[in-house]
């Protein structure tokens, strides 16, 4: 994305798919994407929400636990 976008951000909401494994895996991406660009030294003073959406659709719901 563009560094623009990431200029002067007080917080920063993911989405992923609960439905979805390669949704999750894409949310570090996001989150390393994030770092990279945002003109901030430190990322403690942002907030960070995390949403996952398709919750209703329980039998394809994806396993977030590790064996």
């Amino acid at each position: 994305m563009n560094k623009m976008y990431f200029r002067g951000v007080h917080g920063v909401v993911l989405v992923c798919d609960l439905c979805d494994s390669e949704s999750f895996q894409d949310l570090e991406v996001w989150m390393s994407d994030f770092a990279e660009n945002c003109d901030r030294e430190e990322l403690s003073d942002i907030a960070f929400v995390l949403l996952g959406n398709k919750h209703d659709i329980v039998k394809s719901k994806v396993s977030t636990a590790t064996p």
